[in-house]
């Protein structure tokens, strides 16, 4: 695989850190209940010919996926029983 096709294939995100803890955070936009690979790896400023780097740390991740609401027959009742006395005070 080339550089442009990896590029292609993959999302690629930066971020300056700074001492003491170099901490660093990043939001993606994702689908529910699959998998994602992703991967690290600290450069100095110069990805291109950085200076120091260090060993890349790879992995992967399965996002959540939203449970689906559960319709109880009570709430349903609860439902007809409302529409019921709206109509009935409304008339």
């Amino acid at each position: 695989m080339t550089s442009d096709e990896w590029l292609a294939a993959h999302t690629v995100k930066r971020a300056t850190t700074a001492t003491p803890d170099f901490a660093f955070s990043h939001t993606f936009t994702t689908d529910e209940g699959k998998i994602y690979e992703w991967g690290c790896l600290c450069t100095s400023l110069s990805p291109g010919a950085p200076k120091f780097s260090s060993a890349a740390v790879e992995g992967e991740v399965t996002t959540l996926t939203t449970p689906a609401e559960e319709v109880s027959a009570s709430s349903v009742w609860c439902g007809v029983l409302l529409a019921l006395f709206a109509a009935v005070f409304m008339y």
